[in-house]
Parts: C-alpha cells; structure tokens; sequence
C-alpha cells in the first residue's frame, strides 16, 4: 500500500499539527500511529519482514536529559512519575488483547524514506512484543502484523 507523502501532508492527513514522536498510542480514537525508519543512519533498528507483511518496531528510549545517553539505559514503561510512557502504553495494549480485556490494537504506520519523505505502509495489528539485549541495555520490539495478512500468526 505505499503512498509517497509530505510531512505536511501526513499531519493534515491525521489531524495533527505536528507529529514529531514515533510512537503515538491512540492519536486517533480508532487507531494508533508509528513512525518509522529503516535508513541506515536510524536511531532505532526498525525492521520490514516476510514482504512487509511484518515489522518488528523498536521501543523509545528515555530522554537525553542531564547528559545521560539513552543508548545506555534501560527503555522503559513507565516515566518518573509513574505513568505509562509510550512503550508501556503499547505494551499494555498487547497484554490486554491476550487476555480478551480489550480488542487488538490498530496502528497505522508512516516509514520516512531516503529522500525525507514519508511513505504509508498502512495499517498493522500490534500483536506481540519482546524484550531484547543489545548489549547495552534492554529495548523493547513491537510485533505488528499487516492487517491484510492472511496467514495467521
């Protein structure tokens, strides 16, 4: 389903004046939007699967405050105060589909090309996530599987 847009054009499209984080729960009432990129100078390691058919998205890092790098600490679920951060909002999400409390999260993806543009990939099911290691710290990985997909999971 690639279509080529602005950035401009996407805000337009989703009613927002300005999209600048890439996880975004529930932007929409009906669905949720991810921006992401597979550019080799990427700040997360996004990755396209079996034919776009699957993307596995990687959670957002803590803010770069007090000359902290996050590439060095943990992602996490919930902020300083205790609330949910983003990635703890998706991942609350999957939980709740598991266990029958809430439906399956839809999320509408954006992929930023080589040219800054951005391209929409469509619409995907948040289906899973994991927790990784890369070495430094722990990041997590959203499981999204095209909504068209017809082989089960």
């Amino acid at each position: 389903m690639d279509k080529n847009i602005s950035y401009d054009e996407m805000c337009t499209i989703e009613n927002k004046g300005s999209m600048q984080k890439g996880m975004n729960f529930r932007a929409n009432k009906d669905y949720s939007i991810i921006l992401m990129s597979i550019k080799r100078n990427a700040p997360y390691k996004d990755k396209i699967i079996n034919n776009g058919n699957i993307i596995e998205y990687e959670g957002h890092d803590v803010n770069n405050k007090d000359g902290i790098n996050p590439k060095e600490i943990d992602q996490q679920k919930f902020s300083k105060s205790g609330k949910l951060t983003q990635n703890g909002k998706f991942i609350k999400a999957v939980k709740d589909y598991k266990l029958n409390i809430s439906p399956i999260e839809k999320v509408k993806i954006y992929e930023k090309d080589k040219n800054n543009q951005w391209l929409l990939k469509g619409f995907y099911n948040l289906i899973d996530y994991k927790v990784e290691n890369d070495n430094r710290r722990n990041v997590f990985i959203f499981i999204l599987k095209n909504i068209d997909c017809v082989n089960e999971e």
